[in-house]
């Protein structure tokens, strides 16, 4: 029985898993007689030497001799201890696994926490010996200092506790985007805003955000920005992150699950953008033991290749440009069943208008004026009001294009929302 699970219940499980759906999902597979074969997914290789048996439902690699079952590949791939692995791949299946630890199991365990719990006494009591000296300074010198996370842009309290060296702390999605926002910025802080400029109904500019908002400051050197995106690259395309990995396109972020499952994100960034994605309850219930790597990664995913559509691809500083990613293969269960594959359809570009755009209807806003004083459209002895400048995210329209026409009574003006 290994943790906790019997034989027959992992048995199950692995009869019931495809192994070249599951591995199929990040290796680029193809059939070679009973078997399939693909490069490896753990190191670096030209030719491939990756095997899959799905018959014994094994994979293998010739050229860094990792192998194993199911279970095996999950742990290494998505960097899942053994039981997170058994769970995960059950679920999928639709194998309902034991609530209740046996006994045997039981015992076990608890001859582990005593152990446990001697050691945590034994550390703690050495730290605060006069031999710890050295430590308990070392312990107080690795401080958090909250004058970075201000520049940037975290602005919750942020309580001086033993977890917020490593991030354990409360803040909102918004600061958390914003904060990372800053490494493919070559370290220079965000300012969150949602109007880029502000013009009258003339089209006359009266405030832009690039060239009036709050200016950026050097929150990080430059070079630490780089080093930090060259280390978050990987979390994305070896680590726990893998989901999130664009075609193409130069990917950093860093997941992240909190205590007991109540919390999952994935915080990640292109040269382009910056997107954080959070799952959770909103009556902080544990979640269905999801992680920062699975729906969130995916879901970041999904929102990034609709924001890329028709983007000029920047690189990130520190990692450069994407490269492409293996195309998947459909699952062998799908092509014996002769499934048909649903078309490929990309999302069309966002629906963001430029600057070119933006003064382009500026203009033709102000012909059609011109044009209908000239033709006496307009309504006469009536004095034309000044319009009051309107916010938008790139230019202010005109409430109606349309004209009266002679003989009619006037439209009365649509209001247009932005």
């Amino acid at each position: 029985m290994a943790s906790g699970f019997s034989s027959q219940i992992l048995d199950e499980v692995r009869s019931r898993v495809d192994m070249v759906e599951l591995v199929g999902q990040s290796v680029n597979l193809k059939r070679a007689g009973e078997n399939w074969k693909g490069l490896c997914p753990f190191h670096t290789e030209k030719t491939p030497s990756f095997t899959v048996n799905p018959k014994r439902g094994i994979f293998h690699c010739f050229g860094c001799g990792v192998g194993g079952d199911a279970f095996g590949f999950l742990m290494r791939q998505d960097r899942l201890a053994f039981p997170e692995a058994v769970r995960t791949l059950a679920q999928r299946s639709g194998v309902e696994l034991p609530t209740q630890r046996t006994p045997e199991v039981e015992g076990k365990l608890e001859g582990l926490r005593r152990v446990m719990t001697l050691a945590a006494q034994f550390y703690t009591d050495a730290l605060w010996a006069t031999d710890g000296a050295k430590a308990r300074a070392y312990v107080e010198s690795r401080g958090v200092d909250l004058e970075v996370a201000r520049r940037f842009g975290i602005k919750a309290p942020l309580p001086d506790t033993p977890s917020l060296p490593i991030g354990a702390d409360e803040v909102t999605v918004l600061e958390h985007g914003v904060a990372y926002a800053t490494f493919p910025n070559k370290g220079k802080s965000v300012t969150p805003h949602s109007v880029l400029e502000v013009r009258t109904g003339t089209g006359d500019l009266v405030w832009r955000f690039d060239r009036d908002g709050k200016k950026p400051v050097q929150a990080i050197p430059a070079s630490v920005a780089s080093d930090m995106a060259g280390m978050m690259s990987h979390v994305v395309s070896e680590g726990t992150a893998r989901r999130a990995a664009l075609d193409g396109i130069p990917t950093a972020g860093k997941t992240g699950t909190t205590n007991a499952y109540r919390d999952a994100w994935f915080v990640g960034y292109t040269g382009n953008f910056t997107c954080a994605v959070w799952y959770g309850n909103d009556d902080y219930s544990p979640t269905n033991r999801m992680t920062g790597g699975s729906l969130p990664a995916q879901t970041w995913h999904d929102i990034m290749v609709a924001a890329h559509q028709g983007v000029e691809i920047k690189e990130i500083p520190g990692i450069g440009m994407g490269t492409k990613l293996p195309v998947p293969v459909a699952s062998a269960a799908m092509a014996a069943n002769g499934a048909i594959k649903p078309p490929d359809i990309k999302p069309g570009p966002p629906p963001i208008l430029t600057k070119r755009g933006a003064d382009i209807l500026v203009r033709v806003e102000k012909m059609l004026d011109e044009a209908a004083k000239a033709a006496g459209k307009t309504s006469s002895g009536d004095p034309v009001k000044p319009v009051k400048p309107v916010s938008s995210n790139s230019v202010a329209f005109p409430e109606s294009f349309a004209a009266a026409v002679p003989g009619d009574a006037a439209p009365k003006p649509v209001p247009r929302k932005n």
